[in-house]
């Protein structure tokens, strides 16, 4: 049996307890940062791979995001993206492609997904809270600072999310990895990986311009012709 001698024991938890800090404040500088933008406009891409013993899934999807803040419990958002998905099971393949259109207008945040042609919209009460508050989005997890990297050529800090036992997060998944602009605060990319740590999903925001004017008329929603809005 492994003998850890009472001075190692020490030495470990004032190791924890430094990093701890050290996400800790890291965590506050990002925030503090996000929180001085008031408006963003960026693209998205994003790739996902996931397979187990029965299936294999793959998808890729681009788009843009426009983001403005209006105060710190209101902010408007638009994403738009077209992808596609490749699901193979049991050797039948299924190849799906999707268009889809999210609107938050500091009220509502309305959807409108066309799949194949068959468009459906919702809407729902906007959550309340700040997107870009990163101490909130990080309460339900365990960090760890990871050397600095470089996305878009931008100097990013790097953080490890780990979910917390009995939150929701560690529910639906594993650890992932997050990019966060030295200059904004914004998150440049995320990684996301299954339960046994290997990579599922890569989301990238790349050519991001900070405080951009934008038109207000992008964060109104119009539903299609024919297409019935229902309430969730």
């Amino acid at each position: 049996m492994l003998r850890i001698l009472p001075r190692t024991l020490i030495a470990l938890a004032l190791c924890s307890a430094a990093f701890a800090e050290d996400a800790a404040a890291l965590q506050k500088q990002i925030s503090e940062k996000a929180k001085g933008i008031k408006s963003l406009r960026c693209k998205m891409v994003q790739k996902m791979d996931m397979s187990n013993e029965q299936f294999k899934m793959s998808s890729e999807s681009e788009g843009t995001m426009e983001f403005v803040r209006k105060s710190d419990k209101v902010s408007l958002m638009r994403m738009e993206n077209k992808g596609k998905s490749i699901m193979d099971m049991a050797g039948q393949k299924n190849e799906t492609a999707t268009e889809q259109l999210v609107v938050s207008d500091g009220e509502y945040t309305y959807s409108l997904t066309d799949q194949m042609g068959v468009k459906n919209a919702m809407k729902m009460k906007q959550p309340a809270g700040d997107p870009s508050d990163v101490e909130a989005v990080m309460k339900d997890f365990d960090l760890k600072v990871l050397p600095e990297e470089k996305v878009d050529g931008k100097d990013c800090w790097v953080i490890e999310m780990t979910p917390k036992a009995g939150t929701p997060q560690a529910a639906s998944g594993g650890k992932s990895v997050n990019y966060y602009r030295k200059d904004c605060g914004w998150i440049a990319k995320t990684i996301v990986m299954t339960p046994e740590g290997k990579p599922m999903m890569t989301m990238e925001y790349k050519d991001i311009e900070i405080d951009p004017t934008i038109d207000p008329s992008r964060f109104v929603f119009t539903a299609p012709p024919g297409v019935t809005v229902q309430e969730g």
